[in-house]
């Protein structure tokens, strides 16, 4: 669907796809780097969204999906499934998320551009371990 919406945008829209953020992860959104490249469009001062977090349910709030794994040699917590965001609305749009409770990285392109292929990594695991095990799988397992 991205595809087909960026192919076929309003020559005004284009002249705007610099405002525009673009959200990958998960089941919803997956991988969509080699569409926003083809577009020239993968790159520091464009938007993205690594999606760590549900869709706002009953109580109108998403759900941070992020969870601890760990601490790392440093001594830091390590944690799977956060959301990062890069480009140039990365601060508003994580100030938005951390208001509402969720974990957020920020960071150039490149750096998100590891985040999400450790995310890539991680949802694929995680279907993995889930499709083989006879008991339910969480995120959290």
């Amino acid at each position: 669907e991205l595809k087909d919406f960026l192919s076929s945008a309003a020559d005004e829209w284009k002249a705007k796809m610099g405002d525009f953020v673009f959200f990958s992860g998960g089941k919803q959104c997956g991988c969509i780097e080699p569409i926003l490249k083809e577009r020239g469009l993968a790159r520091d001062s464009i938007t993205q969204v690594l999606l760590g977090f549900s869709l706002p349910g009953p109580s109108g709030k998403p759900k941070d999906l992020s969870v601890k794994i760990g601490v790392d040699a440093s001594g830091e917590d390590k944690w799977a499934g956060e959301s990062a965001v890069c480009g140039e609305w990365q601060g508003g749009f994580a100030e938005r998320l951390e208001r509402n409770g969720i974990r957020v990285k920020k960071g150039f392109y490149r750096e998100w551009r590891r985040w999400m292929w450790e995310r890539a990594a991680y949802d694929a695991v995680l279907n993995l371990v889930g499709s083989v095990r006879d008991k339910p799988t969480t995120m959290k397992d």
